[in-house]
Order: C-alpha cells, then sequence, then structure tokens
C-alpha cells in the first residue's frame, strides 16, 4: 500500500475523506467476518423480506487465480456519511438493523487493503475506494485510512465490488449468505409462529456448513436476524430483541452456549402456551436433564433444564393442552432432585432402585412436569409399599391408635401439636425400614409461642407386636415417632422434646392411669 500526501491522493474531480483511522489500528478481522459485515450493509438497507429478491450476490474466479465478489442493489441508496464516522451512526438502537455503531464498513475496508484487495463502492451520484494518506501528528508521518470519492452518474444502483479476493475464501463466500435471517435462506423451513419478539421455523434438509462443528447441532439460532448461535435441535429461532444486548450488538461473535440458554429463556418467558407447547415437544430429549451442581459450581449454566421448566409452566396455565400431553405421553413420570432434605433423599434413592429392580418401562423427567399431570415416582413407589408390604390396621387395632392420639393431645402442649392433624396408620410383621419413610418436608413459619415444624407426618408404621406390651412404653414410641416432625432422631429438637415429655407425662399422670385402663381393656379382648 503505497502512502502519499493528501493532495496527492486526488485525482481530477475527486475529493478525499479521512478517516482519521491509522492504519495500524489494533483490529484484525478475519475474512469471514469482513465478508458478513459487507453484506450486512445491504441487508439493513433492503430488510429482511425483500432481501433475497432485491440483493443481487455473485462471485468470479480470475485469470490470476484470485476472485472478484459482486454485490448489489437497487432504489436502495446508501450514504457515504453512513460509511464515514467510526463509533456513531444513524442505525443505533434500530431493532431492525443488525449493526448499530457504524464502525464495521470501515474496519472492512482496513481489513481488506491490508489483504491487499481494490475495492469499489458506488451509490446514488457517488463513488469511493478506499485509500491511504499520510499524515504529520507530533512531527511523525503516520499512515491513515481514508475514502477517496468521486462523481458518478446515479442509475438507481449500489454496487459494492472487491478484486484481489486470495482462492482460500472460496468456501466463504459461497456460504456469506446462509449468515443472514431470510425467508429464502436455504437453511430455513416452513414458519411456525412469528410475534413482534421472536419467530420460530422448522429446518430445511440443507446441511449447516460447518467443518469444525458437532455434527448434532441442527439448528440455528438468529439473534437480531444474524446466525449466531448453534441449537442441537432442529429449529430455526429469531430472536428479534433481547432485555440485555449492548455489548453483543458491537461484538456480534458466535454465543456461547450459557449464552443461548440465557436467551431462549427470556424468549420463553414471553412465549403463549401453544408456542410454548411446539417447543417444548421439539426439546423431547431434554426433558430428564437436571442441572449438575456441586459446591465446587453452584449453578449450571449450560442445562436447559430451566428453558424446559419455563416452558411446562406456560403450558400448565391451559388446561385443554395439559389434558393433550397427557394422552400423547402417558408413559411419563417425574422424580424429585436431590437435596439438602437427607430424609427426602433416602426415598428419592429407594424409588429410584424400585424402578430399576421393577424394569418399569416410564420414563422419568424432571419434577416440573407435575404441573402438567405427570405422576410422581415416589407416590408411585409409596402405593406399592402400602399395597404389597404394609397391611391396613384391624378395628381393634384402630380403637387402640386412637387412645394413644388422644393421650399424645392431653399430654403434649398445643405450642408443639399446633393443630396438625393425627398420622394415619400402617401395619407390619417386622419393619427395617427409616422411620422418616412417610415424613414430608413443608416450609411453615414457627407456630406462634412454639418450635418450626420441619416434616409432615403423614403415616406411622407399627408392627403388629408394637400394640402389646406396656401402655406407657408403647405411648413413648408412638410421641417420638410424632416428634420427628421437628427433626430427625439426632437433632436437637428431637432430642428436647424428648427431655420435656417426662414432665408433661408427670403433670398428666391421672388422665394418662384411665387411659391405661382402657387401653388393657381393649388389648385383652378376644
Amino acid at each position: 500500500m503505497e502512502s502519499r500526501g493528501m493532495d496527492e491522493v486526488l485525482k481530477s474531480g475527486e475529493k478525499l475523506v479521512p478517516l482519521d483511522i491509522v492504519l495500524d489500528y489494533p483490529v484484525n478481522w478475519e475474512f469471514w467476518k469482513v465478508l458478513r459485515d459487507l453484506i450486512q450493509n445491504f441487508y439493513d438497507s433492503i430488510g429482511y423480506k425483500n432481501f433475497k429478491q432485491e440483493f443481487e450476490y455473485h462471485s468470479m474466479l480470475e485469470a490470476d487465480g484470485r476472485i472478484t465478489l459482486v454485490m448489489k442493489t437497487r432504489n436502495h441508496p446508501f450514504s457515504y456519511e453512513w460509511l464515514t464516522y467510526l463509533g456513531g451512526s444513524t442505525k443505533t438502537g434500530k431493532d431492525d438493523f443488525i449493526g448499530n455503531y457504524g464502525e464495521g464498513f470501515k474496519v472492512c475496508m482496513l481489513c481488506l487493503m491490508r489483504m491487499e484487495c481494490q475495492v469499489t463502492m458506488e451509490s446514488q451520484d457517488w463513488k469511493l475506494s478506499p485509500c491511504v494518506y499520510s499524515r504529520e501528528i507530533d512531527g511523525k508521518q503516520l499512515d491513515m485510512l481514508g475514502y477517496q470519492v468521486s462523481k458518478r452518474y446515479d442509475d438507481g444502483n449500489t454496487i459494492l465490488t472487491v478484486c484481489g479476493i486470495d482462492s482460500c475464501y472460496k468456501n466463504e463466500i459461497q456460504e456469506g449468505m446462509l449468515n443472514f435471517f431470510y425467508p429464502e435462506n436455504p437453511l430455513v423451513g416452513e414458519k411456525i409462529v412469528e410475534t413482534d419478539t421472536y419467530a420460530i421455523y422448522g429446518r430445511s434438509d440443507v446441511p449447516v456448513p460447518c467443518d469444525d462443528w458437532n455434527a448434532d447441532i441442527i439448528g440455528i439460532l438468529f439473534f437480531r436476524y444474524l446466525a449466531r448461535g448453534r441449537l442441537p435441535f432442529p429449529l430455526i429461532i429469531l430472536l428479534k430483541r433481547y432485555c440485555d444486548y449492548s455489548e453483543e450488538k458491537r461484538a456480534r461473535n458466535l454465543l456461547k452456549n450459557y449464552q443461548i440458554t440465557e436467551m431462549l429463556y427470556w424468549m420463553a418467558e414471553l412465549m403463549r402456551a401453544e408456542d410454548s407447547y411446539m417447543l417444548l415437544i421439539r426439546l423431547k430429549y431434554y426433558w430428564d436433564e437436571l442441572p449438575k451442581i456441586s459446591k465446587e459450581n453452584r449453578m449450571d449454566i449450560t442445562t436447559w433444564y430451566y428453558v424446559i421448566c419455563q416452558l411446562v409452566r406456560n403450558v400448565s396455565q391451559d388446561e385443554e393442552l395439559c389434558t393433550r400431553f397427557r394422552k400423547e405421553y402417558p408413559n411419563l413420570i417425574y422424580l424429585e432432585r436431590i437435596s439438602s432434605d437427607i430424609v427426602q433423599n433416602r426415598k428419592i434413592k429407594a424409588a429410584r432402585e424400585w424402578y430399576w429392580i421393577q424394569k418399569r418401562k416410564e420414563w422419568i423427567v424432571n419434577p416440573v412436569f407435575r404441573l402438567l399431570g405427570v405422576p410422581s415416582l415416589l407416590e408411585m413407589h409409596r402405593k406399592d409399599e402400602e399395597n404389597n408390604v404394609y397391611k391396613q390396621p384391624t378395628q381393634k387395632q384402630r380403637r387402640l391408635w386412637e387412645l394413644l392420639e388422644t393421650a399424645y393431645r392431653i399430654t403434649v402442649p398445643n405450642s408443639v401439636i399446633q393443630g396438625e392433624e393425627p398420622p394415619g396408620l400402617l401395619i407390619c410383621e417386622h419393619y427395617k425400614g427409616s422411620p422418616m419413610a412417610f415424613a414430608k418436608r413443608i416450609y411453615v413459619p414457627a407456630f406462634e409461642g412454639g418450635r418450626k415444624r420441619k416434616y409432615k407426618i403423614e403415616k406411622i408404621v407399627m408392627e403388629e407386636s408394637g400394640f402389646y406390651g406396656n401402655f406407657y412404653e408403647i405411648f413413648l414410641k408412638y410421641s417420638e415417632a410424632r416428634f420427628r416432625a421437628f427433626g430427625t432422631d439426632r437433632s436437637r429438637g428431637m432430642a428436647s422434646l424428648l427431655t420435656c415429655l417426662g414432665g408433661w407425662m408427670m403433670n398428666q399422670s391421672e388422665e394418662l392411669k384411665k387411659i391405661c385402663i382402657c387401653w388393657e381393656e381393649i388389648a385383652h379382648e378376644d
């Protein structure tokens, strides 16, 4: 690139438009990015609806082995002032434009000059080519980028010609148009839904041209009409705007996986129930995905779990869609996530083991599907145990059970009972399960003047022999089972209540004697 003074640059009838960009300006775009930005200027001018019909794009191989690329449109004039200012543009802040800061064309010209390409841009009554001029700054002569602008006849055409492109960029040139969203894009299939914020299309049979991409990447995310992300399901998603894309509008690099899931979660929050149903079905292979969380990584930013959850919440608002889902997918069950609740975690482990031992065919999905009426594996396991492991109490056992409950309500203060309903009773010949097997974690504020409950004791399991023996010993075991509402056997809450129980029994000793007599009478009935 020959450097000349400002006066030497100009021929007759030409003028120099200095850009005040030094040639060693610290930017070095690859050719694919330069090409994308050049096409983008035409795309923003024409609009995506008419882009295919009104944009001409072709290349030719010259005798010297290099490529000449021509881009052309008609009746969409450019103003070269758009192409002048670095860091500012009339396009800034408009959702219908891909570009924003107006710097792309200048940087493209700089990079193409470094690649030893010759560029001509013409529109309306002007024609320009990038040039190099020298300028003295602080006593130093610096090479600067400028435009050499001349007059031309306005024939209504806007044409960009790039000559001298290395033939190694042949594939990039052939695939250049695929980076932009327009209905006729060969990668785009049938339209499924479109709103002011997003549009969803099917995928055509044309493979995504990417040598280094995973073969499973079969969908594309277009963000503000530009291909920005890879999707592992066969859809084209156009996100027309996003709540926060200030940094992305300048860089426009390929989005990372966590950015894609974050954007689609935001989109899912805006989606209608019927659109959510369609997308949920397309994401079927992620229904069982759970976030991978550990002490080192407190959040999984790549999972599709959160997007699935939002889609399910949307669908759950429409009862007809819920019914349709259950009919179309009857063989689903959900299993709760492992959490800090040790009691619940034991149940989850037992239910999963039962599931594999029984060789059940249902597909375990994430717990949010309960909103659509999908049954619980925990409940299924629990009912199986109740039917096959436990027995229902006899009438005599029920009467004895009622005496235990009466004694409990007389003995234990209301600040501990807190209006809790009596638990159910199951009978087992030899019980080897967890004493918390039928305890359910709850989150409630502390009872006024009382203790904070942690669990709801739904059922208590007693062995058949447990109804025979000393009433007071049996009552202590019953009270201990009820106290597990405040914690497990090793918890402070349990230790505190057991310590207090002796005093409470002493205070109600006369009433307990009466109940003990009734107990003996019923226990010895034939």
